[in-house]
């Protein structure tokens, strides 16, 4: 999809560091949408929960109403599951959203089809979870990740 065909379906995207960006709700959640593009064509896209929750159980809530419309959508996952860093909260009652809230354990799922790559994730940084599904084609994810890289080195 070329970037003139992603703004006549969402016109209220704006423009930001050459990505468009939409906000707005995504299966009732507040998020922001990120569309990525490489030499004019949709690479990429990355929804981001903007919720601000009171307790990593909310979070961990947001994240699972994420992966059964992406379940339901998409089929079976291929990757499910949470990974640890640090298994100190492992054994123990609610450890899985102390370890998450942390940075200890992040939660990751994740579906492939023919054209793209899904993944939804949620992992902790300073006391705060953020919860992210991120699109990515085939096709073009090599190019997504050369673009991304030039940035980054344009910026040293």
């Amino acid at each position: 999809m070329k970037l003139a065909e992603v703004r006549k379906l969402y016109p209220a995207a704006r423009s930001a560091q050459g990505h468009l960006v939409l906000e707005g709700k995504t299966a009732g959640v507040s998020t922001t949408t990120y569309f990525m593009f490489v030499d004019d064509r949709l690479a990429g896209v990355s929804v981001q929960s903007q919720e601000l929750r009171m307790s990593a159980i909310q979070y961990m809530d947001d994240y699972e109403r994420f992966r059964r419309a992406l379940t339901q959508k998409y089929g079976a996952p291929t990757s499910d599951g949470p990974v640890w860093r640090d298994e100190t909260f492992k054994d123990m009652p609610d450890g899985l959203s102390t370890a998450l809230t942390l940075g200890h354990a992040h939660l990751k799922t994740a579906w492939s089809t023919s054209e793209s790559i899904v993944s939804l994730a949620a992992e902790g940084e300073k006391l705060r979870i953020s919860v992210v599904v991120s699109y990515a084609s085939v096709r073009l994810s090599a190019l997504l990740m050369k673009s991304a890289n030039t940035a980054e080195a344009d910026e040293m």
